[in-house]
Parts: C-alpha cells; structure tokens; sequence
C-alpha cells in the first residue's frame, strides 16, 4: 500500500507546498494555486514517480487529496 507521507512528499514536491496529513480532507479549491493545469500537470508527474497510468475521468472526480491518493494507491502495485 502506498504510504501517506511518500504520496504527500511527491505532491509537496510537484505543487511547491508543504501539506501535511491534515491536509488530505481538505477541498482541493481550497489548496494553493490547485487549478486544472496544476492538477493534470500532478498527476502527469504522479504517474511518472510511481510508473502508473491513471484514469483522467477518476483523477478529476477527486475532490479532495484523500481521494487522489486512494486513487493512485489502488494502482501502485504492492
């Protein structure tokens, strides 16, 4: 299973911020400079990291960090 802070690590590292696992519930309109060029560019480089595909239409369903990284650790083999 993907760890929390590897996920957050690598979205700190995309985004330029310094969320926490607090931050996983938070609405992502909530969250610095989230936008949708920022969010594909994420998750281009989330698929990178962990050499992973992942579904558009799932990725932008997410609302919150916690549903991306629920997203993404149910892609990321064990």
């Amino acid at each position: 299973m993907l760890d929390e802070l590897i996920f957050l690590d690598r979205v700190n590292e995309h985004m330029g911020t310094d969320l926490s696992t607090a931050d996983l519930d938070r609405p992502l309109v909530n969250i610095d400079d989230w936008d949708s060029l920022n969010a594909v560019r994420m998750m281009t480089q989330l698929e990178r990291s962990f050499g992973i595909r992942v579904p558009i239409a799932r990725f932008i369903e997410a609302t919150s960090l916690r549903q991306i990284y629920a997203l993404i650790g149910s892609i990321v083999p064990a």
